[in-house]
């Protein structure tokens, strides 16, 4: 049997997971950054990392699995080279950390190398990499590049989720007296 599928806007998706991040404890600016890579593992049709993930994060969250927020800490820095621990928190936060100060050592010392340890999920960090600049007006690429610039018809129709998907995330915002994420097409 095929599953019931109900299309929501990609912002209204967004929007939702940036609120239940935010009531579970997230500073709005990391709910945010979060938000928008499961958003862009959505619009690229990465469904397994995309907004199906939210209800593992918080689940790791209350079970003390993961850090909901937890410092970043620099435990090594030397001229291009730097390691970050992440302190068990979201592999977004560390990501986007880590590419953050990546660039700023790029622009200092022509190449910039940061790793990241005691980290959590982190595989579509992309959006948080595309989305900052580049040294000298060069631009970032990155692997899938071509799911990347595809993923405007997902963004501009909408995001499929599966009925099972849709009650496990109402559940969470349910749990966490937020609004549920209701349907605007058929």
């Amino acid at each position: 049997m095929t599953p019931t599928v109900k299309i929501f806007p990609a912002q209204k998706v967004e929007e939702f997971c940036v609120n239940i991040l935010t009531k579970a404890g997230l500073s709005t600016n990391w709910s945010a950054i979060v938000a928008e890579s499961l958003l862009c593992a959505e619009v690229r049709g990465i469904l397994s990392h995309g907004v199906v993930r939210l209800e593992s994060y918080i689940q790791r969250v209350e079970a003390g699995v993961m850090k909901i927020q937890s410092p970043i800490a620099t435990e090594m820095d030397e001229q291009a080279v730097a390691l970050l621990n992440a302190n068990n928190t979201f592999g977004q936060m560390a990501g986007h950390t880590a590419m953050t100060l990546a660039i700023e050592k790029a622009r200092q010392y022509g190449t910039g190398v940061v790793a990241v340890k005691n980290s959590n999920h982190v595989d579509q960090v992309i959006t948080s990499i595309k989305g900052l600049p580049a040294v000298d007006g060069g631009e970032v690429f990155m692997p899938e590049e071509i799911e990347y610039h595809l993923s405007k018809k997902r963004m501009e129709e909408g995001i499929p989720l599966e009925e099972e998907v849709l009650r496990s995330l109402n559940a969470v915002a349910a749990r966490y007296g937020a609004d549920p994420l209701t349907s605007c097409a058929p």
